[in-house]
């Protein structure tokens, strides 16, 4: 059983890394190419991912509130 969570927090850790690099790669081009705010990203990103948590907890918590 050990070796199961260590190994799903390995790629957990390595999907992590990964799309904080393809984010990275993303808001340089936004950047450059399209000219984009840093603060346009910065609350595009924070949306997105608040909405994410958001439903990640709908439906794996099935007793919220």
């Amino acid at each position: 059983m050990e070796g199961k969570i260590k190994l799903r927090g390995m790629l957990l850790a390595s999907l992590a890394s990964s799309l904080w690099a393809i984010s990275g790669i993303s808001g340089e081009i936004l950047f450059k190419k399209f000219n984009f705010s840093s603060d346009w990203l910065v609350s595009t990103r924070t949306l997105i991912s608040g909405i994410l948590l958001f439903l990640i907890v709908i439906f794996i918590e099935k007793n919220l509130f």
